[in-house]
């Protein structure tokens, strides 16, 4: 795959970031800190990080070297902007050469009570150089998830997987408050495996407050690619606690699933199969409020 330079570019639209904009207009370019880091290989709204009131966002580039001398590329960084101005409000890198991370970032929310939202960044499978590592023989280590403060940039939650190679983190997204705790929670997507991809893949949702396990998902089939892309749904079946919604793009036949699952239980709530061979139904999922106004959030999947 070619690997060019990437350049974030971020529009008014749908951000909240600056009311006096026209919508759809450009706001500022922002350039990645060197050739092929994969600035912008994810991007999310971070919520009020800074306080001031409007919202800012987080990039992911998993790419990139850091720090002095020339470690291997793929330790990574994630940036959090100013919505307001685009100026850099926080930078986290990886802790090593090929940790990717960067993967996938998100804005939860407000995970401590403090009155900042805050930010979370995956690394999903550090020390994998040789990647993929069916072809090169060597495993990753386990891939780790970090929250981060948005009143100070400190580790809030610093999260590793089982040790068991697979791809920990591969999705990410903020859950709502899926334990109704008061304090919004986190799901991650692990399409799996010591072969990657190969194995059931699994999703898990984290608290938010103290990164404990609420859920673990999984639909138990071999290269289904469970938890491609998860999202929070709202509260799907209006029992005051925030749901989940999964993408599995190639499960069964395959044709794809998305499935909706209970914030409160981990039980399947309902679920969506593609209608032929090679959909891919269920590679991106999203919730998307309450679009036709009954008073039941939406879901968008393709």
């Amino acid at each position: 795959m070619a690997r060019a330079r990437i350049t974030a570019a971020l529009a008014c639209a749908g951000l909240g970031l600056a009311g006096s904009t026209t919508a759809q207009s450009l706001l500022y370019a922002l350039p990645g800190q060197g050739k092929n880091d994969l600035f912008g290989m994810s991007v999310a709204a971070a919520g009020d990080v800074n306080g001031d009131g409007l919202a800012d966002v987080v990039i992911g580039a998993d790419q990139s070297p850091h720090g002095l001398g020339s470690p291997p590329t793929g330790a990574g960084y994630a940036r959090v902007v100013s919505g307001t101005t685009g100026a850099l409000l926080y930078a986290f890198h990886g802790d090593a050469g090929d940790d990717w991370f960067g993967t996938a970032v998100c804005g939860p929310g407000d995970v401590n009570g403090d009155g900042y939202d805050d930010i979370a960044v995956l690394a999903p499978q550090p020390g994998s150089a040789s990647y993929p590592p069916y072809v090169q023989g060597t495993p990753p280590g386990p891939g780790y998830l970090r929250i981060l403060s948005g009143a100070n940039g400190a580790v809030l939650t610093n999260l590793v997987g089982s040790g068991t190679p697979g791809l920990f983190g591969h999705s990410m997204a903020a859950a709502g408050d899926v334990n109704a705790d008061g304090f919004p929670d986190i799901i991650v997507g692990e399409i799996g495996g010591l072969v990657w991809g190969y194995d059931p893949g699994i999703a898990r949702i984290y608290s938010g407050l103290d990164g404990s396990l609420l859920h673990q998902l999984s639909v138990g089939d071999d290269g289904d690619w469970f938890g491609n892309s998860v999202d929070g749904a709202g509260d799907v079946d209006g029992d005051g606690y925030d749901d989940v919604v999964v993408g599995a793009p190639y499960f069964g036949p395959p044709v794809g699933l998305a499935a909706v699952y209970s914030g409160q239980s981990g039980l399947l709530i309902r679920a969506w199969l593609g209608n032929s061979i090679a959909d891919e139904f269920g590679f991106a999922v999203a919730g998307a409020g309450d679009v036709n106004g009954d008073g039941v959030p939406d879901l968008v999947i393709a």
